[in-house]
């Protein structure tokens, strides 16, 4: 009967990259989100959705000193900039119309 002793994951990525392999975990969600370099860089940042509340989303992940750049709004509700879109498009008086049918 064979017994194997596992090893923690940072273990065998310490093991890896002090013998020069490029390595990292793959981790869960949960290890993603408190990972040093994920909050260090803040990937993960909390925005208020409006119907959602209080969320978290992924913030910016290239980061420049001239330029900042960050997350300002939530995702938009759907349809919410349907109206704006469309008239872009060049539509006009029929936006009312497709949103009676259901369209918008």
């Amino acid at each position: 009967m064979k017994i194997y002793i596992t090893k923690p994951t940072n273990y065998r990525v310490k093991l890896l990259v002090n013998t020069g392999v490029s390595a990292a975990p793959v981790n869960s969600f949960g290890r993603m989100v408190k990972d040093e370099q994920v909050v260090a860089r803040n990937l993960i940042v909390e925005q208020q959705h409006p119907t959602a509340g209080q969320i978290h989303v992924v913030g910016v992940p290239v980061k420049f000193s001239d330029t900042p750049g960050g997350v300002r709004t939530p995702a938009p509700l759907l349809g919410e900039h349907s109206d704006k879109v469309l008239s872009g498009l060049g539509y006009g008086v029929e936006i009312e119309s497709l949103r009676r049918s259901g369209v918008t």
